[in-house]
Protein backbone atom coordinates (compact mmCIF):
# COMPACT_ATOMS: atom_id res chain seq x y z
CA UNK A 1 0.00 0.00 0.00
CA UNK A 2 2.76 2.23 1.27
CA UNK A 3 4.36 2.04 -2.20
CA UNK A 4 1.13 2.82 -4.14
CA UNK A 5 0.93 5.71 -2.32
CA UNK A 6 4.68 7.04 -3.09
CA UNK A 7 3.97 6.08 -6.90
CA UNK A 8 0.52 7.98 -6.88
CA UNK A 9 2.45 11.55 -4.81
CA UNK A 10 5.32 11.25 -7.72
CA UNK A 11 2.76 10.99 -10.49
CA UNK A 12 3.01 14.01 -13.04
CA UNK A 13 0.60 13.86 -16.09
CA UNK A 14 1.57 14.34 -19.14
CA UNK A 15 2.01 17.50 -20.98
CA UNK A 16 -1.20 18.16 -23.42
CA UNK A 17 -1.26 19.90 -26.70
CA UNK A 18 -3.48 23.39 -26.30
CA UNK A 19 -7.07 22.59 -27.56
CA UNK A 20 -7.66 23.79 -31.36
CA UNK A 21 -11.28 24.59 -32.93
CA UNK A 22 -12.33 22.17 -35.07
CA UNK A 23 -15.34 22.58 -37.24
CA UNK A 24 -17.36 20.53 -38.86
CA UNK A 25 -20.86 19.57 -40.48
CA UNK A 26 -22.98 23.51 -41.13
CA UNK A 27 -22.66 26.89 -40.64
CA UNK A 28 -24.48 26.59 -37.38
CA UNK A 29 -21.74 23.66 -36.18
CA UNK A 30 -19.46 26.85 -36.31
CA UNK A 31 -21.55 28.88 -33.78
CA UNK A 32 -20.82 25.85 -31.49
CA UNK A 33 -17.27 24.68 -32.14
CA UNK A 34 -15.85 21.17 -30.77
CA UNK A 35 -12.34 20.58 -29.90
CA UNK A 36 -9.70 18.62 -30.40
CA UNK A 37 -6.09 18.33 -29.04
CA UNK A 38 -3.16 18.65 -31.46
CA UNK A 39 -0.89 21.40 -32.85
CA UNK A 40 -2.35 24.22 -34.03
CA UNK A 41 -2.90 25.61 -37.51
CA UNK A 42 0.26 26.70 -39.71
CA UNK A 43 -0.66 30.23 -40.07
CA UNK A 44 -1.91 31.45 -43.42
CA UNK A 45 1.27 32.91 -45.73
CA UNK A 46 0.83 35.96 -46.04
CA UNK A 47 0.69 37.22 -49.65
CA UNK A 48 4.00 38.32 -51.46
CA UNK A 49 4.31 42.32 -52.55
CA UNK A 50 3.08 43.30 -55.85
CA UNK A 51 6.04 43.53 -58.48
CA UNK A 52 6.10 47.15 -59.72
CA UNK A 53 3.95 47.92 -61.65
CA UNK A 54 4.80 47.33 -65.95
CA UNK A 55 4.76 50.72 -67.91
CA UNK A 56 1.29 52.05 -69.40
CA UNK A 57 0.92 50.86 -73.09
CA UNK A 58 1.25 53.14 -75.88
CA UNK A 59 -1.73 55.56 -76.05
CA UNK A 60 -2.52 54.72 -72.42
CA UNK A 61 -3.58 57.78 -70.95
CA UNK A 62 -5.69 59.38 -74.33
CA UNK A 63 -7.65 56.04 -73.91
CA UNK A 64 -8.52 56.93 -70.70
CA UNK A 65 -12.39 58.92 -70.09
CA UNK A 66 -12.33 60.84 -67.80
CA UNK A 67 -14.74 61.28 -65.39
CA UNK A 68 -13.61 64.70 -64.02
CA UNK A 69 -11.54 66.47 -61.09
CA UNK A 70 -11.41 65.59 -57.59
CA UNK A 71 -10.53 68.90 -55.40
CA UNK A 72 -9.21 70.52 -58.18
CA UNK A 73 -5.95 68.22 -58.35
CA UNK A 74 -6.98 64.85 -58.92
CA UNK A 75 -8.34 63.50 -62.63
CA UNK A 76 -10.52 60.90 -62.18
CA UNK A 77 -11.07 58.49 -65.48
CA UNK A 78 -12.23 55.29 -66.35
CA UNK A 79 -10.72 52.33 -68.19
CA UNK A 80 -13.09 49.42 -68.94
CA UNK A 81 -14.35 48.54 -65.16
CA UNK A 82 -10.74 50.02 -63.47
CA UNK A 83 -11.01 53.25 -62.05
CA UNK A 84 -7.87 55.66 -62.68
CA UNK A 85 -6.72 58.41 -60.20
CA UNK A 86 -4.32 60.34 -61.41
CA UNK A 87 -2.48 63.36 -59.65
CA UNK A 88 -2.29 66.40 -62.24
CA UNK A 89 0.53 67.96 -60.44
CA UNK A 90 3.13 64.81 -60.23
CA UNK A 91 2.34 64.10 -63.82
CA UNK A 92 3.21 67.51 -65.09
CA UNK A 93 6.58 67.25 -63.03
CA UNK A 94 7.06 63.85 -64.73
CA UNK A 95 6.80 64.76 -68.30
CA UNK A 96 8.56 68.02 -67.78
CA UNK A 97 11.62 66.27 -66.21
CA UNK A 98 11.95 63.39 -69.27
CA UNK A 99 11.54 66.77 -71.77
CA UNK A 100 14.97 68.45 -69.73
CA UNK A 101 16.51 65.19 -68.64
CA UNK A 102 16.30 64.14 -73.00
CA UNK A 103 17.37 67.71 -73.66
CA UNK A 104 20.83 68.08 -71.50
CA UNK A 105 21.81 64.59 -72.83
CA UNK A 106 21.88 66.01 -76.52
CA UNK A 107 23.52 68.94 -74.89
CA UNK A 108 21.94 71.33 -73.47
CA UNK A 109 18.65 72.64 -71.85
CA UNK A 110 16.79 74.59 -74.05
CA UNK A 111 17.07 78.32 -72.92
CA UNK A 112 14.84 81.50 -73.20
CA UNK A 113 16.59 85.13 -73.28
CA UNK A 114 15.51 87.44 -71.47
CA UNK A 115 13.96 90.65 -73.09
CA UNK A 116 15.44 92.72 -70.05
CA UNK A 117 18.26 90.84 -68.59
CA UNK A 118 17.68 90.37 -64.48
CA UNK A 119 20.42 92.12 -62.19
CA UNK A 120 21.00 89.53 -59.45
CA UNK A 121 23.01 90.47 -56.10
CA UNK A 122 24.35 87.36 -54.76
CA UNK A 123 26.30 86.84 -51.46
CA UNK A 124 30.40 85.84 -51.54
CA UNK A 125 30.00 82.09 -51.30
CA UNK A 126 27.10 81.94 -54.14
CA UNK A 127 28.80 83.88 -56.54
CA UNK A 128 31.95 81.94 -56.26
CA UNK A 129 29.57 78.26 -56.62
CA UNK A 130 28.00 80.52 -59.67
CA UNK A 131 31.49 81.24 -61.39
CA UNK A 132 32.61 77.85 -60.53
CA UNK A 133 29.66 76.28 -62.20
CA UNK A 134 28.56 78.53 -64.41
CA UNK A 135 29.26 76.07 -67.32
CA UNK A 136 27.21 73.57 -66.08
CA UNK A 137 24.30 76.33 -65.27
CA UNK A 138 24.46 77.31 -69.13
CA UNK A 139 23.51 73.68 -69.71
CA UNK A 140 21.14 73.76 -67.69
CA UNK A 141 19.36 76.94 -69.56
CA UNK A 142 21.13 79.48 -67.20
CA UNK A 143 22.95 82.45 -69.21
CA UNK A 144 24.52 84.70 -66.53
CA UNK A 145 27.31 87.06 -67.25
CA UNK A 146 29.60 89.06 -64.72
CA UNK A 147 28.99 92.46 -64.08
CA UNK A 148 31.34 93.01 -60.96
CA UNK A 149 31.54 92.12 -57.64
CA UNK A 150 29.11 90.00 -56.52
CA UNK A 151 26.49 91.22 -59.35
CA UNK A 152 25.80 88.99 -62.11
CA UNK A 153 23.24 89.77 -64.76
CA UNK A 154 20.46 86.67 -65.81
CA UNK A 155 20.31 87.07 -69.55
CA UNK A 156 18.59 83.31 -69.96
CA UNK A 157 16.32 80.86 -68.47
CA UNK A 158 15.18 77.11 -68.76
CA UNK A 159 12.82 77.69 -71.19
CA UNK A 160 10.17 75.86 -69.04
CA UNK A 161 10.80 78.15 -65.99
CA UNK A 162 10.51 81.49 -68.53
CA UNK A 163 7.03 82.06 -66.65
CA UNK A 164 7.50 81.25 -63.36
CA UNK A 165 9.29 83.00 -60.26
CA UNK A 166 12.74 81.17 -61.64
CA UNK A 167 14.88 83.82 -59.38
CA UNK A 168 13.89 81.24 -56.61
CA UNK A 169 15.05 78.42 -58.33
CA UNK A 170 18.19 79.63 -59.36
CA UNK A 171 19.05 80.52 -55.57
CA UNK A 172 18.24 76.41 -54.42
CA UNK A 173 20.00 75.30 -57.14
CA UNK A 174 23.25 77.67 -56.05
CA UNK A 175 22.39 76.28 -52.82
CA UNK A 176 22.45 72.64 -53.56
CA UNK A 177 25.66 73.21 -55.79
CA UNK A 178 27.40 74.73 -52.77
CA UNK A 179 26.84 71.98 -50.96
CA UNK A 180 28.93 69.63 -53.41
CA UNK A 181 32.06 68.68 -51.54
CA UNK A 182 35.25 67.50 -53.25
CA UNK A 183 34.22 63.70 -53.42
CA UNK A 184 31.07 63.92 -55.37
CA UNK A 185 31.43 65.59 -59.35
CA UNK A 186 28.26 67.84 -60.97
CA UNK A 187 27.10 64.75 -62.89
CA UNK A 188 25.80 63.00 -59.41
CA UNK A 189 23.47 65.92 -58.75
CA UNK A 190 22.14 66.82 -62.59
CA UNK A 191 19.30 64.62 -62.15
CA UNK A 192 18.46 66.27 -58.68
CA UNK A 193 18.60 69.63 -60.64
CA UNK A 194 16.65 68.79 -63.46
CA UNK A 195 14.08 67.41 -61.07
CA UNK A 196 13.86 70.96 -59.03
CA UNK A 197 13.42 72.47 -62.31
CA UNK A 198 10.57 70.27 -63.53
CA UNK A 199 8.97 71.03 -60.23
CA UNK A 200 9.05 75.02 -60.35
CA UNK A 201 7.97 74.78 -64.06
CA UNK A 202 4.30 73.16 -63.36
CA UNK A 203 1.76 74.70 -60.76
CA UNK A 204 1.57 73.81 -58.05
CA UNK A 205 -1.84 73.42 -55.68
CA UNK A 206 -5.06 73.25 -56.84
CA UNK A 207 -5.33 73.94 -60.22
CA UNK A 208 -9.20 73.18 -62.50
CA UNK A 209 -8.15 71.86 -65.71
CA UNK A 210 -10.25 71.98 -68.90
CA UNK A 211 -11.23 68.93 -71.21
CA UNK A 212 -8.48 70.43 -73.49
CA UNK A 213 -5.60 71.08 -71.14
CA UNK A 214 -6.72 66.44 -70.08
CA UNK A 215 -6.02 65.91 -73.30
CA UNK A 216 -2.79 67.88 -74.39
CA UNK A 217 -1.74 66.32 -71.06
CA UNK A 218 -2.32 63.02 -71.28
CA UNK A 219 -0.77 63.26 -74.89
CA UNK A 220 2.31 64.53 -73.46
CA UNK A 221 2.47 61.25 -71.30
CA UNK A 222 1.89 59.15 -73.48
CA UNK A 223 4.90 60.90 -76.21
CA UNK A 224 7.10 60.26 -72.57
CA UNK A 225 8.88 57.66 -71.09
CA UNK A 226 6.90 57.66 -69.03
CA UNK A 227 7.45 56.27 -65.21
CA UNK A 228 4.78 55.81 -62.38
CA UNK A 229 6.45 57.94 -60.15
CA UNK A 230 7.56 61.65 -60.41
CA UNK A 231 10.93 62.53 -59.95
CA UNK A 232 11.06 62.80 -56.30
CA UNK A 233 9.03 59.18 -55.78
CA UNK A 234 5.45 59.90 -55.16
CA UNK A 235 3.15 57.96 -57.48
CA UNK A 236 1.74 59.47 -60.61
CA UNK A 237 -1.50 57.37 -60.90
CA UNK A 238 -3.25 54.78 -58.75
CA UNK A 239 -6.03 52.16 -60.07
CA UNK A 240 -8.55 50.54 -58.17
CA UNK A 241 -10.68 47.50 -60.00
CA UNK A 242 -14.29 46.70 -59.87
CA UNK A 243 -13.87 43.88 -57.06
CA UNK A 244 -11.97 46.22 -55.09
CA UNK A 245 -14.28 49.10 -55.06
CA UNK A 246 -17.32 46.84 -54.14
CA UNK A 247 -15.38 45.36 -51.77
CA UNK A 248 -14.99 48.99 -49.97
CA UNK A 249 -19.10 48.66 -50.43
CA UNK A 250 -19.35 45.29 -48.78
CA UNK A 251 -20.92 43.98 -52.39
CA UNK A 252 -18.91 41.00 -52.45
Amino acid sequence: MAEVRELLVNFQPRPQPPLRPQYQGSAAAKDAPSYTRGAAPAPVQEREEASDPEPPAAGYFSSLGVIGQFNASYILCQRGTDLVLIDQHAAHERVAFEKLKGQFAGREVDSQGLLFPETMEFSFRESAVLREHQAELARLGFEFEEFGGNTWLLKGVPQVLSATRYLDTIRDILEELGSLSRSRAFSDIQEDLLARIACHSVVRGRRTLSQVEIAALFKQMDETDFSSNCPHGRPVMQTLTLAEVEKMFKRI
